[in-house]
This record gives structure tokens, sequence and C-alpha cells, in this order.
């Protein structure tokens, strides 16, 4: 029922749970934290917290999705923290909170570092259900965002591709594919 209905709606379900005193979970919290607005969402997560229960990597991403760039990595460092792997999700919001920052190209580059550290695939494109392409924010946040940046980006591609020589062959192909996307011929 919570999943069905607006936050306002939930939240009335929600407190009639608690005082039925029915169970709730970290499904249950993560459920309202998606419907609410960040300052709700926070409030919902430190809530879960006093209760002892886990966040995963879903709540954390859903906070992160709901807050403004620095809100974001502060949660997405929290989230490290907690020993919780962010997925490539996660990365996608990132980069484009990233945006927000004085000096995108940094924090863009870092990101991917983390990204490739951490052994996720980049999102590349691929082909919709009507045969359209699609470019997933991995390769448009790199290609939009950092179109003025294209030389230091072409630069930390060339570093990037001598590591990940020393990656699995699954990381090196989908980060190969991912630059041939992202950089402008010369």
């Amino acid at each position: 029922l919570i999943n069905k209905a607006n936050y306002e709606q939930a939240i009335k379900l929600f407190e009639e749970m608690k005082e039925q005193k029915l169970p709730t979970n970290e499904i249950t919290y993560s459920t309202l934290i998606n419907k609410a607005n960040y300052e709700q969402a926070i409030k919902l997560f430190e809530e879960m917290k006093q209760q002892k229960l886990p966040a995963n990597e879903i709540t954390y991403s859903t906070l992160i999705n709901k807050a403004n760039y620095e809100q974001a990595i502060k949660l997405f460092e929290e989230m490290k923290k907690a020993g919780l792997t962010p997925n490539v999700f996660t990365f996608n919001i990132l980069l484009k909170k990233a945006t927000q920052h004085k000096q995108p190209l940094p924090v863009f580059l870092s990101l991917l570092d983390d990204m490739i550290n951490l052994k996720i695939k980049p999102q590349v494109g691929g082909i919709n259900k009507k045969g359209k392409p699609i470019k997933p924010y991995t390769v448009f946040a790199v290609e939009k965002k950092l179109k003025k940046s294209q030389k230091p980006y072409q630069e930390w591609v060339q570093k990037k591709r001598e590591l990940l020589k020393e990656k699995p062959r699954w990381l090196q192909t989908a980060w190969t594919e991912f630059f041939i996307q992202t950089t402008v011929a010369k």
C-alpha cells in the first residue's frame, strides 16, 4: 500500500503501522524515502539508522538523487564507509550532480577513476525497442559536459588505458567502448 500511495498517504500508512506495532524494515523506509523530498527523506533516513536498520545501495542512491552536489558527495562517502559498493546508477547520478561544481572536470575524472578502481562498467550506448540509439548518462555526461575540456579528457583516457591493462578483460572491454564513444577523433 505504501508503494502505491503518494507521500502524504504513505506516511499516514507508515504511522498506522508503527501504532499497531507492525514491524518496519529497510524496504519500508526506502519506499518512503523514494516518495519524499530531500528534507523528508533525510529525516526518514536518520530514523532508519536509529532503528538500526541497514541502508542499502538503493537507499543511498535514492538519497543522492534527491540531494544537491555537496550533500550527494557526503552521502556517497558515507555509503562507501558503510561498506556498500556504489553501482553504475549511483555514479550516473553523481556525474549529473557534478555539473553543479565550479570545476566539473576534476570531479568527473575523479568519479570515473572511482568507477575504474571499483571495477564498475560504464553504461555504453545501445539500441532501444524502436531501434533508436540510447545514450546512457555515463556517456552523455562526458560528451556534453566535458566537450570544452576534450584535450584534458583525452590525456586522462591515455593514462587510464595503461592502468586498465592490469584490470580484468571484461572491464578493459567495457571501458574501451566507453572511451571510443566519448573521445573526439583528432
